[in-house]
């Protein structure tokens, strides 16, 4: 008898499985008013279950049928997953799946997921010390799947890839760059090969924000593109000797950008940023009346790129966290700093 039940528990498990992936998976397709409570849910169910045969069918019926953006807010956490399975057929399958969404994902919105890519290919590239410290353990799956990837890739995105590396090594190196302790709180020279790059029309300023087009066109011009770094570099306070920069966008505005490499694990900073942004995703759903009438939150935050190794980090420079208020036009009516 026991037995019996315990079998009729499993089964009624695998049907609400069955109707909870089949559901959300119409619900992403049908409409838009809950993608983020369902994608949530939904790529939750593959992490946990991704043996399951399925499961992983279900995902790669999914992948197919829905729009990619709409797994945009979560390309942090679905690349992270990305690496060569040699646990069994229910695995390789799931990598399958992984691989296809990831590359869908690419090639409609390559300037949302390539960096976490090129992240991954570049996890080996740690200086010679930390290596030595082992600091780091490096994927090696990961970074092989992540390269294959972009090769597959370069077919589509070639021109934006190339030049998409050609930024982040600079970046690289200008984390990477040797100072002195006497240079603290002082500008010094960048280095010529660091600064001699200009001019990457298919490469967006890396913290400028570009809006995730659904229709998945990003022409030229509609984002500030690339036209190179100050001339100088301030070499901050710190253990890492963290580095501010000005970035030139086409847009004629300079970001100020941050840049550090050291001992530092950004991977949770990275969570934080992309936390700040489903916040503002869902104050955007909401109004609050205040003295000036209805108006919404919204928080000011920071981009962050692991720039792209796992090693080395770029943020833009903003105050931590500064919380305002917009309504009718009148900003500054509420701010709190944390």
């Amino acid at each position: 008898m026991d037995r019996e039940e315990a079998e009729r528990l499993q089964d009624d498990r695998d049907s609400f499985l069955s109707l909870a992936l089949d559901g959300y998976q119409r619900c992403l397709v049908l409409g838009g008013k809950y993608d983020m409570r369902v994608v949530f849910r939904l790529v939750s169910l593959w992490f946990s279950l991704y043996t399951r045969h399925d499961v992983v069918k279900a995902m790669h019926s999914t992948v197919k049928e829905v729009q990619s953006y709409k797994f945009i807010p979560l390309v942090y956490q679905i690349a992270s997953r990305l690496g060569i399975s040699k646990d069994g057929q229910g695995s390789i399958s799931f990598q399958l799946a992984l691989v296809c969404l990831l590359k869908k994902m690419a090639i409609d919105h390559p300037y949302h997921t390539m960096f976490q890519l090129l992240a991954l290919a570049n996890g080996d590239r740690i200086k010679d010390k930390q290596r030595s410290r082992n600091s780091f353990v490096v994927d090696m799956d990961k970074k092989i799947a992540a390269e294959n990837l972009l090769n597959e890739l370069s077919s589509r995105h070639g021109a934006i890839i190339r030049q998409m590396k050609q930024m982040v090594d600079i970046y690289i190196k200008l984390a990477e760059l040797e100072t002195k302790k006497e240079e603290t709180n002082r500008k010094i020279p960048l280095p010529r090969e660091i600064r001699s790059l200009r001019q990457l029309e298919l490469v967006p300023v890396v913290t400028a924000t570009i809006s995730v087009d659904p229709s998945c066109q990003y022409k030229e011009g509609s984002f500030p593109h690339f036209r190179g770094l100050e001339d100088s570099v301030m070499v901050m306070n710190g253990i890492n000797a963290p580095k501010v920069v000005e970035c030139f966008g086409s847009d004629g505005h300079k970001y100020r950008q941050l840049a550090k490499s050291g001992n530092d694990d950004l991977r949770q900073d990275a969570v934080m940023e992309q936390f700040f942004g489903l916040v503002n995703n869902f104050f955007k759903t909401i109004e609050i009346h205040g003295k000036g009438g209805w108006g919404y939150v919204h928080i000011r935050w920071y981009h962050l790129h692991q720039v792209l190794v796992y090693s080395n980090g770029l943020i833009v420079l903003f105050h931590l966290v500064n919380i305002f208020w917009e309504a009718q036009g009148m900003e500054g009516l509420m701010h709190a700093t944390v």
